[in-house]
């Protein structure tokens, strides 16, 4: 495990279940074929897929394809609206973003798609994609005070305990205030760059 971790479990103080839990540090676009793997070598295996990226070129939709191709699958996905479009270049299109029409692709090459329009193929695109696979999901849009869209969350699972756990949850967000939300993320986000530069 990395520095980072241990300074996290040593600040909030827990420890990991070595045999319930493997954590992987590094580009999960090059580690996903061993890390399904590892998972699909257990018995029961299930996944949880966290993925808070910086912007859209840094988890390939190979990869997300991957992990929505097995049986158990609970996600948390948080898009950052603002900074979704950020380093998007053509060699990206293929790598990043699932099979778009040519009408689709050249919008996005000449800029005519706003980060929030990108957002919304891409989410479109993954909640079809859940859908065809049956799997269950909600998705919470996050505003500023301006009630500008900053952040898009996904929250799916194909487990009936999950599926009631992420009503509860959404009923808990719907109760607090977008600035709330904002301050949440922004506090873990902060964290992050503390921990991992």
């Amino acid at each position: 495990m990395g520095v980072a971790l241990e300074e996290i479990k040593s600040t909030y103080n827990f420890s990991i279940p070595s045999n319930d839990v493997i954590i992987y540090q590094g580009d999960c676009n090059e580690k996903i074929d061993s890390i399904l793997q590892e998972i699909q070598s257990h018995k029961r295996p299930s996944i949880l897929l966290f993925a808070d990226p910086e912007g859209i070129t840094e988890i390939e939709w190979q990869s997300i394809s991957k992990i929505l191709s097995k049986r158990l699958v609970d996600i948390i996905y948080i898009l950052s609206t603002g900074g979704f479009k950020r380093g998007l270049r053509k060699e990206h299109l293929e790598k990043n973003l699932p099979p778009l029409s040519k009408e689709e692709e050249s919008k996005i090459l000449s800029g005519e798609y706003s980060s929030e329009e990108l957002v919304n193929v891409f989410m479109r695109c993954i909640l079809e994609e859940l859908r065809r696979k049956g799997i269950f999901y909600e998705s919470l849009r996050v505003c500023n005070e301006k009630w500008a869209e900053v952040y898009r969350i996904i929250w799916a699972s194909c487990s009936k305990g999950a599926v009631e756990s992420i009503k509860g949850t959404l009923e808990l967000i719907e109760k607090a205030s977008n600035n709330d939300i904002l301050q949440a993320i922004q506090v873990v986000s902060g964290k992050q760059k503390e921990l991992f530069g």
